[in-house]
């Protein structure tokens, strides 16, 4: 009851709740007395309960920014049953780095700990994270590359993901290739592919589908591929840097073997840069950017007829043979035309039969 009322004093952020709590604290012990189990009439203090009431109300001192008994907790971590709320380990941790050499080892162990519950192992690492931003990436990095528990080293990863770790896409590809939890491949393929969408990740999973283990995960991620559209860029990015991107893409293609021989790639890559021409001109005008279409309209139908007559053919091709293109060099070539025409002046039948 004397708790409950701590807890409702230090809630309401009372003026006297440090004196109170304090004065509970240091005189728990005298009260704390049970009768002895043979029924006598002898008493005595039961120092374990004493330390349990002390170190429960020394936490309504963290509740209220108060870390004078702060040391009562440190030592209760330290011991092999703590008494104290791991929720209150990671506040002192991020406040007080004094005892940071001694938190961290028992806060790390108890994430990877499998037999604790999942949503206060994700609230510490939500308040780590929070707290220490990018300074905690090494201590994310291990998670995620050394947990025993799968659940954990999957949430950790995605965490990198949404904070924008800097090499975020090697980390996804690695742990795709070297970690044994299905899930979180599948998970790994699916943010490749949505999040960032680039020819290199498509390619990456493509070729890799085999360090998939559970053949039901790797037939979502193949359908998965199957369905890919590449995402459509950010409207930010100008025409230019597209038609940029999309030369890029020719190469990347070739470089794949989803597109050949060295003169379609030639042919394709001077119809961009004349659609680059018309945009760099010092007054470029709407006529300007009418003339940009027709030539990126003629790279998209020129890519769609080679693509079909590979289709018909049905046959495997190499770069030094005749032209042709994959599904996945169209899948990229045909839809990033499109996004390019999206942002371009809408062209007219009669102008797109234009030579």
């Amino acid at each position: 009851m004397k708790q409950l009322f701590l807890s409702r004093i230090a809630s309401y952020n009372s003026p006297n709740a440090p004196r109170m709590i304090n004065n509970f604290i240091d005189s728990v012990k005298y009260f704390m007395i049970k009768e002895n189990r043979s029924g006598r009439g002898i008493y005595y203090d039961d120092f374990s309960d004493t330390i349990y009431y002390q170190i429960h109300t020394a936490q309504y001192l963290l509740d209220i920014g108060d870390y004078s008994r702060v040391q009562l907790i440190v030592d209760d971590i330290q011991t092999p049953k703590p008494h104290s709320f791991p929720l209150y380990w990671v506040q002192i941790y991020n406040e007080r780095p004094e005892y940071a050499n001694i938190l961290k080892p028992k806060i790390i162990q108890y994430i990877n700990d499998s037999t604790t519950g999942t949503l206060e192992r994700s609230r510490l690492l939500y308040d780590l994270r929070k707290k220490q931003g990018s300074a905690f990436f090494p201590d994310l990095l291990d998670f995620t590359r050394t947990s025993p528990d799968p659940w954990i080293r999957h949430i950790v990863l995605f965490q990198l993901v949404e904070m924008n770790y800097p090499n975020v896409l090697a980390l996804l590809e690695e742990r795709f290739l070297q970690d044994s939890y299905s899930t979180m491949k599948r998970e790994i393929a699916e943010t490749l592919l949505t999040r960032y969408g680039s020819i290199n990740e498509y390619a990456f999973l493509k070729n890799n589908i085999g360090a998939v283990s559970r053949p039901i995960v790797a037939e979502m991620i193949q359908d998965r591929l199957k369905e890919f559209i590449p995402p459509k860029p950010s409207a930010m990015i100008s025409v230019f840097v597209l038609l940029d991107s999309l030369k890029s893409y020719i190469v990347q293609s070739q470089n794949y073997n989803w597109l050949g021989n060295s003169y379609f790639v030639t042919e394709l890559t001077k119809k961009l840069d004349e659609a680059k021409k018309h945009l760099t001109k010092k007054h470029a005008d709407v006529k300007d950017s009418i003339k940009c279409a027709k030539e990126v309209r003629k790279f998209q139908k020129k890519v769609n007829e080679v693509y079909e007559e590979t289709l018909e053919k049905g046959k495997k091709h190499e770069h030094h043979k005749e032209k042709f293109v994959t599904v996945e060099g169209w899948k990229f070539l045909y839809y990033n035309a499109q996004y390019i025409l999206d942002r371009l002046p809408a062209l007219k039948k009669e102008q797109e039969e234009e030579d």
